[in-house]
C-alpha cells in the first residue's frame, strides 16, 4: 500500500488535476477505497495511520491488530515462509485467532470468514494433485485427508444448505474460483 500515496504524489508533483481510478473487485477493495479517499483529501497523510484506522472501524478495536498482521502477511512474500502452504498455514491461524474478536458483529465475522474461506481454497490450490494421463484415462490421486478436512472446513464456511452437504468436492472446488 505504500505505492499509492507514492505514485499519487507523483501525479500532484507533476501537476495532473484529475486521474481515473478503478479499483475492480477485491478482498481489500474497502480498505483500497478508503486508503485511496483519505489520501486524495491529504497526500502527505501516514499510511500506518490509515491502515490502523481502517482495520479498527471494519473490524472492531479487538480484532484490528490481528487483522492488520493478516494483511501485513498477505503483502508479504510466500518465500519469506519458507513454502506457498506455510504462507498460507499461518495466515490462516491469523484469522483463526481474529474470529473469535468479532464475534457480536456480523459484519465482522462474515469478512474474516470470506477471508478464510479464500485462505483454504488457497491450501487446496497448493495441496491438489497434478493431473496426469495414465493407462488411457486422465487422473489423479485426490485421497488426501488433509484435502479432505479442507474441504470440509470450506462448506462450513460457505453455509451451504444441507441438500448440497453431499456435492463432489471437485465441484465446490470449482465453484469457489468463479463465485
Amino acid at each position: 500500500m505504500d505505492v499509492l500515496p507514492q505514485e499519487y504524489r507523483a501525479l500532484r508533483d507533476a501537476g495532473v488535476k484529475g486521474a481515473f481510478i478503478q479499483l475492480g473487485e477485491a478482498p481489500y477493495r474497502d480498505l483500497k477505497t478508503y486508503l485511496l479517499q483519505r489520501l486524495l483529501w491529504d497526500l502527505d497523510t501516514d499510511v500506518e495511520v490509515l491502515l490502523q484506522e481502517f482495520h479498527e472501524g471494519y473490524y472492531g478495536q479487538d480484532a484490528a491488530p490481528k487483522m492488520l498482521e493478516y494483511f501485513r502477511g498477505v503483502c508479504t512474500s510466500p518465500d519469506n515462509y519458507g513454502s506457498r502452504i506455510a504462507w498460507l498455514t499461518k495466515l490462516e491461524q491469523i484469522l483463526r485467532d481474529a474470529r473469535p474478536m468479532v464475534r457480536g458483529d456480523e459484519f465482522a465475522v462474515r469478512q474474516v470468514d470470506l477471508l478464510l474461506r479464500a485462505v483454504l481454497v488457497n491450501q487446496i490450490r497448493s495441496l491438489w494433485p497434478r493431473w496426469e494421463y495414465r493407462d488411457g484415462y486422465v487422473t489423479a490421486d485426490l485421497q488426501n485427508e488433509r484435502i479432505d478436512s479442507l474441504f470440509a472446513q470450506v462448506r462450513s464456511l460457505a453455509q451451504l444448505p444441507q441438500q448440497f452437504a453431499k456435492i463432489p468436492r471437485a465441484v465446490i472446488f470449482l465453484d469457489f474460483f468463479w463465485t
